[in-house]
């Protein structure tokens, strides 16, 4: 699992390109690369964009936040990348997530806000070492 911003929305992308400027022609072949994308993709994941630059202001606007998130009443909600994952994790035997997310994660649930990362038993961590050259 990742933070959230790591996924599309469907309702933003939606929203984005619906603006009248960029329903003009040029935009065309970026609004059809992703909706191509949309359609094979089984996470959404930023990562699977290899041509999509880190700082590209277009991720900006149609990928995830939880300040524009409508949860259940988005038109979007049963195909929603983030749902999906957070259904699957729910489920799953092992979760990995980063640093990132399992300090959010540890905010939320000490606000009582509820949880990213579902319930677990058991945590583990594992320490990197540098590659040698």
């Amino acid at each position: 699992m990742k933070g959230r911003k790591n996924y599309l929305c469907r309702y933003r992308y939606d929203q984005h390109f619906l603006q009248p400027f960029l329903m003009r022609k040029e935009f065309d072949d970026v609004r059809d690369i992703l909706q191509k994308w949309i359609e094979r993709s089984e996470f959404g994941d930023r990562a699977e964009l290899d041509w999509l630059k880190d700082d590209d202001p277009l991720w900006d606007s149609i990928s995830s936040t939880s300040d524009q998130c409508v949860g259940a009443d988005c038109m979007f909600y049963e195909d929603c990348f983030l749902n999906r994952l957070r259904q699957t994790a729910a489920q799953a035997q092992l979760i990995i997530v980063n640093h990132h997310l399992f300090f959010a994660d540890l905010m939320v649930k000490k606000e009582g806000f509820g949880e990213i990362i579902p319930g677990s038993r058991r945590l583990s961590s594992t320490k990197l070492t540098p590659w040698k050259t």
